[in-house]
């Protein structure tokens, strides 16, 4: 694992870690792991780099996952469709606000 950020939702302080080999295993982009209140991503893919919009996105994906998660939505937590509406949308307004 490298490169490690944190943020706060709620209460609970939340880590976003960089571990290529995790995501690897799961054949996978990102993670959300409630109990641990981390959210995995991953830089590169099978050797090959993964571009920037791409890790932003996935990341907003997750942070919409663990906000529906913060705010007691369970039935809507594992909802992969608002996750990623949400998340891209969430990433075009970060990468396009003036």
């Amino acid at each position: 694992m490298s490169k490690t950020k944190e943020f706060m939702l709620g209460a609970v302080k939340w880590r976003v870690v960089i571990d290529n080999e995790k995501m690897n295993q799961g054949d996978s982009l990102g993670q959300t792991s409630f109990t641990e209140s981390v959210i995995y991503l991953a830089d590169t893919h099978k050797g090959k780099s993964i571009p920037k919009d791409l890790i932003e996105q996935t990341f907003y994906h997750e942070l919409v996952h663990a906000i529906l998660d913060a705010i007691g939505q369970d039935d809507l937590v594992y909802d992969e469709k608002i996750a990623q509406g949400m998340g891209m949308l969430l990433h075009q307004f970060q990468t396009t606000k003036k």
